[in-house]
C-alpha cells in the first residue's frame, strides 16, 4: 500500500462499512458518486472468482471501457429495486447502439441477446442454465419499439432472419392501424411459402360477413386484391342462403367509368365434403 496506489490485503475487519468488501461505503452523508475512477484502459473492472485457488486475469478486455464484468456464472448482474425502470439500462446518446450482446461460440450454438419473461426467478443459476423453452411468464420476452423505423430487424447471411414459433398461440401476429400488417418480398425466390401437418390448410382468408343477400364490394382495391365475402340471408320460412364468393380485383378496361375499384369473381367448382 502506497500513498499514491491503494491495495487491500485483508484480513477483513468487522468494523468496515461492509462486513468482508475490499472497499465501501456506508451512509454517505454528501456522497454523489459511490465510485468515481479512471483509466487509461478501463475505469472499473471486477472479476468473481468461485474458488479461492483462481486467479484473476487482472487486465480489461477492450481498451476505452468504462465499466467491465467478468464471472465464473456471470460477468455483469443488475437488480432493480421495486418499480424500478430497469435492471440494465444502455444508453446511446452519441454511440451508434444502446445495447450490444455478442457471443463467439465456435459450436455456432450460442445467444447474442435473451429476453425471457418467467412467472419465479428462483435461483437464476438454475433457471438460466438452460435456455426456458418456452419461458412461464405472461409478460414480453423482447420487446423493439421505434417511431419510423424498423422496431426489430434480424439480418442472417445464409440462415433465417427471424424465427418464431408457439406450442398453441400463433406463432407470429402482425397488426397495422393504416399499413400492410405482414409484407414479404424477395428478389429471386417465392415472398411466401406455407406448410402445415397432414390434412390441415395452408391458408385461411377469414370471410367478410355480409348478411340480408346484397353483395357489396370495396370500392378501394389494388390489382391482385383478394377478398372471401360470406352472404347470409332469409329466404322464407324454411330456406336460408348461405353462400361463399371469392373475387379478384382486376383492371378497369374502360368498360365502366366509374372510380371504383372492379371485381371479377373466381368461378368455384361443387362442395365437396371432408373425410379425414
Amino acid at each position: 500500500m502506497h500513498d499514491d496506489q491503494y491495495t487491500a490485503t485483508g484480513p477483513s475487519h468487522h468494523t468496515s462499512g461492509f462486513k468482508r468488501s475490499a472497499f465501501s461505503t456506508s451512509n454517505p452523508s454528501d456522497f454523489l458518486q459511490g465510485v468515481n475512477v479512471q483509466g487509461l484502459r478501463c475505469g472499473v473492472l471486477g472479476e468473481g472468482l468461485l474458488a479461492e485457488t483462481e486467479t484473476a486475469e487482472g487486465s480489461s478486455t477492450l481498451p476505452g471501457v468504462g465499466v467491465e464484468g467478468r464471472g465464473a456464472n456471470a460477468g455483469v448482474v443488475g437488480v432493480g429495486r421495486q418499480d424500478a425502470i430497469a435492471s440494465v439500462f444502455g444508453q446511446g446518446n452519441r454511440s451508434r447502439i444502446g445495447v450490444l450482446g455478442a457471443v463467439m461460440d465456435r459450436k455456432s450454438e450460442g445467444i447474442g441477446v435473451v429476453g425471457a419473461s418467467v412467472k419465479n426467478m428462483g435461483n437464476p443459476l438454475e433457471t438460466f442454465a438452460s435456455i426456458p423453452e418456452p419461458a412461464d411468464g405472461s409478460g414480453i420476452g423482447v420487446l423493439g419499439t421505434s417511431g419510423s423505423g424498423a422496431g426489430v430487424r434480424g439480418i442472417s447471411a445464409d440462415g433465417n432472419g427471424g424465427e418464431f414459433s408457439s406450442s398453441k398461440g400463433s406463432g407470429v401476429t402482425a397488426e397495422s392501424d393504416s399499413g400492410v400488417a405482414v409484407h414479404a418480398a424477395s428478389s429471386t425466390n417465392r415472398a411466401g411459402e406455407f406448410k402445415t401437418g397432414d390434412n390441415v390448410a395452408q391458408v385461411r382468408l377469414v370471410p367478410h360477413e355480409q348478411a340480408g343477400g346484397e353483395l357489396a364490394l370495396p370500392k378501394d382495391g389494388k390489382i391482385g386484391d383478394l377478398i372471401l365475402i360470406r352472404s347470409t340471408a332469409a329466404r322464407g320460412p324454411i330456406e336460408f342462403l348461405d353462400k361463399c364468393s371469392l373475387w379478384l380485383c382486376v383492371p378497369d378496361l374502360g368498360v365502366t367509368t366509374t372510380a371504383g375499384a372492379m371485381w371479377r369473381e373466381i368461378q368455384l367448382g361443387n362442395s365437396v365434403q371432408g373425410t379425414v
